[in-house]
């Protein structure tokens, strides 16, 4: 199993605040959120959806989310620069010390936009990903990755973005050993190259997820600093952490029902169901996703039960991982978490 070099263990991802000495080495962090990443796809993403984005890649579901790991892991590929090293003086020094050079004035381009800018070179070209990707297709999987935090690199920003942020030809070089050495990590050279090219949903989906798995990944309680552990020992000890974090989190709590299941039988403290619960329930059985139901009447009528129910029967139906509920305001969405807590845990929610 190919090792860091020096150099590459010297990046930091996150740091100590109070104790600099104290950090996270940039490819620990990219791998932590590769198995954040690939334990959701493999056990919270549904059935349909997994198929649906395996087939538009053209790959079997677990080379799949392999790819999508991989991919997800790469998201701050540009936090290996000098504009984000730079940001804390002793990782900076650390990153001076093994010969990367720091141009002066210094670029200051936000890391994610600095994936999206230099990554796709690396994912197309032959002697950076194993299997090299059309270049079009690695830009967008660049910025979706790229926009981690909530904002898609524009492309003014990417074509004008200050050069010295990325660095010279040893940054590169670091760059190119991180994708290396992820793919390694993950055993991406022994798998089939993605050959379709997915529309846009899927690289929502991609942005979405990185978003999250991210988000995970950089939970301290789950995944302290390991600065002090050797990279083949924190392959396993990584993917241990993931799922742990995943578990504590709740990410594997709620699962459909293997069986269809009647209005009453969902909520029995609604006998006899109203007549507006009566059409939905009867309107369930008939859906063909993608489906839209509006549901109007009065307060009281029993719509939030409907809905549910509905909700509960695609779900069981399609081997959908979960629904999402949205609400106007936060006084209201409180009021309703009660409910839908009652109602994952099996319970009977009031009518209202």
């Amino acid at each position: 199993m190919e090792s860091p070099s020096r150099i590459t263990l010297t990046l930091w991802a996150k740091r100590n605040r109070e104790r600099e000495e104290e950090f996270h080495p940039l490819c620990h962090h990219l791998l932590d959120v590769a198995q954040v990443t690939s334990l959701i796809w493999s056990e919270r993403v549904s059935g349909s959806v997994r198929s649906r984005f395996a087939e538009e890649l053209g790959l079997r579901e677990p080379e799949a989310g392999t790819w999508i790991a991989y991919w997800s892991g790469l998201h701050d590929l540009g936090k290996a620069s000098p504009a984000f090293q730079g940001k804390v003086a002793r990782g900076r020094a650390q990153a001076e010390s093994v010969g990367l050079e720091f141009p002066h004035p210094a670029g200051s381009a936000p890391h994610g936009t600095l994936t999206a800018r230099e990554l796709p070179p690396l994912l197309s070209q032959s002697d950076g990903c194993p299997a090299p990707l059309p270049s079009d297709l690695a830009q967008r999987l660049a910025t979706a990755v790229g926009g981690h935090h909530g904002v898609f690199p524009r492309a003014e920003e990417l074509l004008f973005a200050d050069p010295r942020s990325a660095g010279g030809h040893r940054w590169s070089e670091v760059r190119r050993e991180i994708v290396h050495l992820l793919a390694g990590a993950l055993g991406l050279r022994n798998l089939t190259a993605p050959s379709g090219n997915p529309g846009n949903a899927f690289l929502f989906f991609l942005a979405g997820l990185t978003s999250v798995a991210d988000w995970i990944g950089s939970n301290e309680a789950f995944f302290p600093f390991a600065a002090d552990h050797e990279w083949n020992a924190y392959l396993a000890l990584s993917r241990e952490r993931a799922r742990t974090a995943l578990e504590r989190l709740g990410w594997s709590g709620w699962t459909p029902a293997p069986e269809s299941r009647t209005f009453l039988e969902v909520f029995p403290a609604c006998a006899p169901a109203r007549p507006l619960q009566a059409e939905a329930a009867a309107a369930a059985e008939t859906l063909r996703p993608p489906a839209l139901v509006l549901i109007e009447a009065p307060m009281g009528e029993g719509k939030t039960e409907a809905a549910l129910f509905i909700a509960d029967r695609l779900a069981q139906a399609r081997g959908l991982a979960g629904f999402y509920l949205a609400l106007p305001t936060q006084a209201t969405s409180n009021q309703m978490f009660g409910r839908i807590v009652s109602y994952l845990g099996g319970g009977t929610p009031a009518s209202g």
